[in-house]
């Protein structure tokens, strides 16, 4: 799966993941990482679930908005 983020300023980042459970954040230690103030150290968790989409907030400090 190919998980596109777009920037207020236009630019847009992509990652391919391939897995079902997977963090995103600044961290290393998560599987998508971005390097961007927009995003906390371990900002979501991403669930594919039988066929649906699960998005976790962990606490961010900006939140979570989808599309």
């Amino acid at each position: 799966m190919r998980l596109a983020f777009t920037f207020d300023n236009g630019r847009t980042v992509s990652h391919e993941v391939f897995e079902r459970t997977f963090t995103i954040g600044r961290s290393a230690d998560c599987r998508v990482t971005l390097e961007s103030e927009h995003f906390s150290r371990e900002h979501c968790l991403i669930e594919f679930v039988d066929g649906d989409l699960y998005v976790t907030d962990m606490n961010s400090k900006n939140g979570i908005f989808i599309n």
